[in-house]
């Protein structure tokens, strides 16, 4: 039977009770799979004809209520849900919302506005705003009515009852200024009651979320209402509501206006108190996946946990002992099982004690610090000196600092993912010679974070031939997030490129070892080939290690060098062609190899400079300048190109915790496609050669987007700098047809239709 909804006290069991509910942060709501692909649309056409006596010239949604625009209340309460882009769809004096507003970063919200030409009512606004929104389902609001949201709950009942569209209800003892709904006792919303008498009742709070099919039927540029024409139109077919708690008001009139401040005060309180920190939010998550990997373990590996239990008791019944054994970490907890078993701490429990095995503590810390930094960076700790015995060291990172003045960014490498984000190793090359020799008599002090490595004597010294000098470079790979493109010639030289990137823990390797024989030798373990020239062979480009050849030649000079024969072992941590700039990282890693041999006195601005002389002019390869200077330098950059010989490298800070948290965030696939780089390339330098409009527009664009991604991840804002990635990978497409394609569309769309906030492509044109 249908039945108007009750007043909260006297509501029936069911999906409309209210339950009480408080302001919630974003470490509060976990939207979780349920709002991924969630987009948010505030109506703020409103012409606000009965408020015009306190409104004097503003849109109805910038009354002011308690010292702030209405607006920015209904702002804040969406950034506290999580919410973090909305699309104001304006109309009456809108310009005036984008003045005040902005981008909504200081509110925490990112703001896009969709103005229309002439009024089309709530409906066809709204229509009108969706070409600007993204998401599978779109939460809307009245920019004129307040009312308590829990998003998370909102989510949940919509998408639980397979609902079409979710409409929030507000009990109110006067419904004349409304009209009421009618539901049944499953939240099945079977009518609209016009506006009648002065009677309590349930009505709309001005909250509604839709799935975007619902609205991409209607036709673009219609006016209609929602209240009037939508919504009744799906009463009875997949309209169901929801009952909200708290105030409810609604500033549509003078004494509503008035009244409002006094209503909403407990609310605005708490909106206007910072939220919790967001660390909160990443312990809350960090404890959610260890308890979902928990049952995770007990669904599918309890039967092994029982085999391995019946199989070290068999073991101790016929006499044999119990070896633990583990990597890392999980070697201390091989201890702990192990002193358990020996010990017989438990009073309550009578048995012998049982022999058992485990890793030593220095195995397990050599072990957990080989996992951090890899196996090559395992060193013996150095011992200090004695007897007046002379001693060499190295610094771990290989370069010849002098002591006190460390790089902060250089001694937390961050860790914790695949594909780690690397702050810690820029440019890295060793070579079998000593760092310096102490006076005699004089024991040197004993530098932070160094190992004593055997092969740093000099072959002078001990009377060795120099064949047995091995020298290994490494120089990081690094990932682009914003401004790819704008580093290319002749833009950058004109208008100024900006880059914000970062380096990966994936590298390229270059091994240089010199030889008695008079010949090079060239191994590149990528591309599973081998070459050797002699030593006055000409080395000329012919697509077979041209970039090698181009090192040999400007760097291999002097009588001393072209006489000497070299070995060179060449291998990088991606495949060739992932987009990760190998290419560029491998000739940086072998000009430090060449540096360290030669002795050459080079800063990384000198090797980055060098890597792209070589690659673009002396190869004539095409592409930018990003590559060379983020693997000579290393970790999170926002690198300035105004010209060839006029770069400024700013090294970005970011708190171990926002690195963290990115890592976890982020994932880095190599799809299996590849594209043509100096087609790309090509196509990007004719078309802003030409003043293609487009092309230029989105190279100035992805500039500013630079500096905004630069801001979102300072402040630890990852979910915002997803949603620049992919506004960024938009503009990018439209600089060249052949950035993209089909395979790489539909993988996108379907990363984003599985939850990704953002991304983009990597390499040529990304």
């Amino acid at each position: 039977m249908l039945q108007p909804l009750q007043a909260p006290s006297r509501v029936p069991s069911g999906e409309l009770r209210t339950s009480p509910g408080t302001l919630s942060s974003p470490s509060e709501v976990g939207l979780g799979a349920r709002g991924r692909g969630l987009g948010c649309v505030i109506l703020c056409g409103g012409l606000g004809t009965r408020l015009q006596s306190v409104l004097t010239g503003r849109p109805k949604s910038m009354a002011e209520i308690a010292g702030r625009p209405f607006l920015e209340w209904l702002l804040l309460a969406l950034s506290r849900q999580g919410v973090t882009r909305v699309t104001l769809a304006t109309g009456h004096l809108g310009d005036q919302l984008h003045d005040h507003l902005g981008t909504g970063a200081e509110l925490g919200v990112r703001l896009t506005y969709s103005q229309e030409d002439t009024p089309l009512g709530t409906g066809g606004a709204l229509r009108l705003a969706l070409e600007q929104t993204p998401g599978d389902r779109i939460l809307v609001l009245n920019g004129d009515t307040y009312c308590r949201l829990d998003l998370d709950r909102l989510l949940t009942a919509h998408v639980d009852s397979r609902a079409r569209a979710t409409l929030q209800l507000a009990f109110v003892d006067d419904t004349s200024r409304y009209g009421t709904v009618q539901v049944t006792d499953s939240g099945l919303v079977t009518a609209f009651v016009e506006k009648r008498g002065g009677a309590p009742g349930w009505v709309s709070a001005g909250i509604c979320l839709l799935e975007r099919s619902v609205l991409t039927d209607l036709t673009p540029g219609t006016a209609f209402s929602i209240e009037a024409d939508l919504l009744p139109r799906l009463a009875g077919d997949g309209l169901r509501a929801l009952a909200g708690s708290g105030p409810f008001v609604d500033i549509g009139t003078p004494d509503s206006f008035a009244g409002a401040a006094g209503a909403l005060g407990e609310e605005l309180a708490a909106l206007a108190t910072p939220a919790p920190a967001p660390s909160t939010a990443l312990v809350r998550r960090r404890l959610g996946d260890s308890v979902a990997l928990k049952q995770q373990v007990m669904a599918h590996c309890a039967g092994s946990v029982v085999d391995a239990a019946e199989l070290i008791a068999s073991a101790y019944a016929a006499g044999g002992k119990l070896l633990l054994c583990g990597n890392g970490g999980s070697a201390g907890d091989c201890q702990h099982m192990a002193a358990e078993l020996m010990s017989r701490l438990r009073s309550d429990v009578e048995r012998r004690a049982l022999p058992a095995i485990a890793l030593t503590t220095d195995t397990s810390f050599l072990t957990a610090f080989a996992n951090d930094y890899g196996y090559e960076d395992v060193r013996r700790p150095a011992h200090r000196c004695r007897d007046r015995r002379p001693q060499w060291r190295r610094w771990l990172d290989g370069g010849h600092r002098r002591r006190g003045r460390r790089d902060p960014q250089q001694e937390h490498p961050a860790r914790a993912g695949v594909h780690a984000l690397d702050r810690a190793h820029p440019l890295r090359a060793r070579r079998g010679r000593p760092l310096r020799r102490p006076r005699p008599g004089r024991c040197p002090r004993r530098p932070r974070r160094c190992r004593l490595m055997l092969d740093d004597f000099t072959p002078e010294l001990f009377g060795q031939i120099d064949s047995d000098v091995v020298i290994r470079s490494r120089a990081p790979l690094r990932i682009s997030f914003c401004g790819g493109g704008t580093d290319l010639m002749p833009y950058a030289a004109e208008r100024g490129g900006l880059v914000l990137s970062a380096t990966v823990k994936r590298y390229a390797y270059t091994t240089l070892r010199l030889l008695q024989e008079p010949e090079i030798r060239v191994r590149s373990l990528d591309y599973d080939t081998s070459h050797r020239y002699t030593l006055d062979e000409p080395l000329i480009y012919d697509g077979k290690f041209d970039l090698v050849k181009a090192c040999l030649r400007r760097l291999r000079v002097g009588p001393d060098a072209t006489r000497r024969g070299l070995d060179l072992y060449l291998e990088t941590d991606a495949p060739p062609g992932s987009g990760l700039g190998a290419s560029s990282a491998l000739v940086v890693s072998m000009i430090g190899a060449f540096q360290a041999w030669r002795r050459l006195s080079l800063s990384r601005y000198d090797i980055a400079h060098l890597a792209y002389l070589l690659e673009r002019k002396d190869v004539g390869i095409a592409g930018g300048m990003q590559d060379q200077y983020a693997a000579a330098f290393g970790g999170f950059n926002l690198i300035e190109f105004n010209g060839e010989r006029d770069v400024i490298v700013n090294p970005l800070r970011v708190d171990a915790p926002i690195v963290h948290e990115l890592e976890y965030c982020s994932l880095l696939v190599f799809t299996g496609a590849t594209r043509l780089s100096s087609r790309i390339i090509d196509t990007q330098v004719r078309g802003y050669e030409a003043g293609d409009p487009a092309v230029v527009d989105a190279f100035e664009h992805m500039k500013a987007l630079a500096v905004d991604a630069k801001a979102a991840l300072l402040r630890g804002k990852v979910l915002e700098l997803g949603e620049i990635l992919d506004e960024q990978w938009q503009h990018k497409k439209s600089t060249s047809s052949a950035i993209s394609n089909p395979h790489i569309d539909r993988l996108y769309g379907e990363a984003r239709a599985a939850g990704a906030v953002g991304g983009k492509m990597n390499g040529a044109g990304g």
